[in-house]
């Protein structure tokens, strides 16, 4: 049931308005095409406007940027240059979210997506975000599901150093721009603590 849903999805062209182009790689042409295998493409981090977070974690990045997004992202990593500075120790309590706008009309539709990854934040970047973890914070992500996963304080560097943000549990998405803030959140629902926010730019392009 789920495998021809899936397949529906990736067959029709979505509704008016809202196709985008992607490449066929067996055709070597363009398709029409709604939501399917992605690669994230990142633009530059900012910190949030609102100034809702603690800035415990915070990112001190240049994101390097294709030339051409639909295809130099098949074959090359996005690289990272400068400095993430952790305060506290990060382990397996609280959550991390990501909540994505999407374009329509010239104007940006707040929290079309929102995802809450709630088995602590340590572990939630290892389940979401492997690659990060490893090159940034020097985990092992595999080891980090299934044990004690904690980022220790300090200051990460980076010089132009390879990531891969694939997203291993969200195989599937719809194709198109979204803008997106990524938090930390310590303590509960009722009383929480933003330790970490920062917006960027996602472009989720075709997987060839």
């Amino acid at each position: 049931m789920l495998r021809a849903l899936l397949l529906a999805v990736l067959l029709w062209g979505g509704p008016p308005g809202r196709r985008q182009g992607s490449y066929s790689a067996s055709a070597a042409k363009w398709i029409n095409s709604f939501a399917g295998p992605f690669i994230p493409v990142v633009g530059q981090f900012t910190d949030c406007l609102d100034k809702k977070s603690e800035d415990l974690v915070k990112l001190n990045v240049k994101v390097s940027q294709h030339r051409n997004r639909q295809i130099d992202s098949q074959t090359q990593l996005q690289k990272i240059t400068g400095n993430v500075t952790v305060a506290v120790p990060i382990g397996n309590k609280g959550w991390m979210y990501m909540k994505g706008a999407s374009r329509s009309n010239n104007q940006w539709k707040e929290n079309a997506h929102v995802l809450k990854f709630s088995n602590g934040i340590c572990r939630a970047m290892a389940e979401n975000l492997p690659d990060f973890l490893r090159q940034i914070y020097k985990i092992d992500p595999d080891k980090a599901r299934h044990s004690a996963c904690v980022i220790p304080p300090g200051v990460y560097l980076a010089d132009e150093t390879p990531v891969n943000f694939t997203v291993p549990r969200l195989p599937v998405f719809q194709y198109g721009t979204w803008r997106t803030e990524i938090g930390f959140v310590l303590g509960t629902e009722a009383k929480p603590r933003n330790i970490m926010c920062f917006m960027t730019d996602i472009y989720t392009v075709p997987k060839l």
